[in-house]
């Protein structure tokens, strides 16, 4: 039987023995109300007690969580009592948008730790509040429930870091201009590797091929080798996080339910794209940290962010990407010439975004006049007319679809 139907069972029961009891008056009618009531005042205190001494401790999985992950947290819940508690039904606040908690059910040993698991997907990246938004007690009868907010629960709540997921994609994208033939490309190849510049510790995202074997077995630790024509070249991954010009789909004037599904589903396509922008910016930052390359990655955005593979490698830039906020209507166009003017124009730009105006070509095609290996990484639909006039100044436009689908069936994986 469901708690609803037990209580209204309950309830219809009360309010027979009440009508007989006045009818009748017989006394027996009014000893099974006074049971009743004792009944739902030990649920209420029972119920009550159980929230007063609840205490819950939370384990983060260890290790990088990406999205499109399946993440699963361990509970330990512990009521400290020596009387039976209350069920309970703990919600909590995950990194999926698309739901709005997620529950789980226990019924607690007193005075002991009690063990459980809430399981949700992470489908986007970004930095998410992992904690307890309500918890409802109910009593071992099922008649009363209470909640409590868990924003009266101290110690319930963590953050978790969602990293975008990176695509396979081919490393001859770092050396050819479009302009370039394939023995120019190999050529700058043989160039890179000739000698060794530096060495340094071993990075998450660097490349095997790249560890210096015979020194790592003498320290014992990963060394990694940088090579001329490679560490001190201007690299630079730029992500275009502003929406000065976001399309925004109507919205139905009704309100209510309709409303916030369309608004929802509206949210929702906006973090699409937004993930795959960051993924798009990450898998190009895992390129060249791969192939031993320093690389600078700067996100204009709600505010100008910026990393660097040296402090940190891989793993600080994809930090980074979990991290950007989308927004601000600072024009594209403006942030790379400013960027330009501050830090000098890189000697090979990667360009992510989903707005490429008339006057970001304009720009990104005096790039590649002034020499630089410029590779453009464009979300949505393609602009009429910008493949070509890039393609006139040596610079490469490559559309997300393309790069995700084809260079997934590429050979080039073991360039990395």
């Amino acid at each position: 039987m469901s708690l609803r139907k037990r209580r209204v069972t309950v309830g219809v029961l009360a309010a027979v023995d009440l009508v007989a009891l006045l009818y009748s008056g017989d006394a027996v009618f009014l000893w099974v109300l006074f049971f009743i009531g004792i009944l739902l005042l030990a649920g209420l205190a029972q119920a009550a007690y159980t929230l007063r001494a609840f205490s819950l401790k939370l384990e983060l999985p260890e290790g990088r969580v990406l999205s499109g992950d399946s993440v699963a947290i361990a509970l330990n819940i512990k009521v400290d009592t020596i009387f039976p508690p209350a069920h309970l039904a703990v919600a909590f606040e995950t990194a999926d948008p698309r739901v709005d908690a997620t529950a789980v059910y226990v019924s607690p040993i007193p005075a002991k730790n009690t063990s459980a698991e809430v399981r949700f997907d992470c489908p986007f990246r970004g930095e998410y509040e992992i904690g307890v938004k309500s918890v409802e007690a109910t009593d071992l009868f099922g008649l009363v429930r209470l909640r409590r907010s868990g924003d009266k629960l101290s110690g319930t709540s963590s953050r978790i870091a969602v990293y975008p997921r990176t695509y396979p994609l081919h490393g001859r994208m770092l050396d050819l201009r479009m302009n370039e033939g394939a023995e120019d490309g190999a050529r700058a190849d043989a160039e890179e590797i000739s000698s060794i510049a530096d060495l340094r510790s071993w990075h998450e995202g660097d490349s095997l091929k790249r560890v210096h074997w015979k020194l790592s077995a003498r320290l014992g630790e990963l060394i990694v080798k940088e090579f001329d024509g490679s560490f001190d070249a201007k690299n630079m991954v730029f992500v275009d996080a502003t929406l000065p010009d976001a399309p925004t789909q109507e919205i139905s004037t009704k309100k209510g339910k309709r409303r916030a599904e369309e608004e929802s589903a509206q949210h929702i396509a906006e973090l699409e794209g937004e993930e795959r922008m960051a993924s798009l910016a990450a898998s190009f930052c895992e390129l060249f940290c791969a192939r031993g390359r320093r690389v600078r990655l700067v996100g204009y955005g709600e505010t100008r962010t910026e990393a660097d593979s040296a402090d940190g490698g891989f793993s600080a830039l994809h930090l980074l990407l979990a991290r950007l906020k989308f927004g601000g209507d600072l024009d594209a166009s403006k942030a790379l010439e400013l960027e330009c003017a501050t830090h000098g124009a890189p000697d090979s730009l990667v360009f992510v975004t989903s707005n490429l105006s008339g006057s970001l070509v304009r720009a990104l095609s005096a790039l590649g006049t002034r020499g630089a290996r410029v590779t453009v990484a464009a979300c949505g639909e393609e602009p009429v007319g910008a493949r070509d006039e890039l393609t006139r100044h040596g610079v490469r436009l490559s559309m997300a679809d393309e790069l995700i689908g084809a260079d997934e069936r590429s050979e080039g994986g073991d360039e990395r």
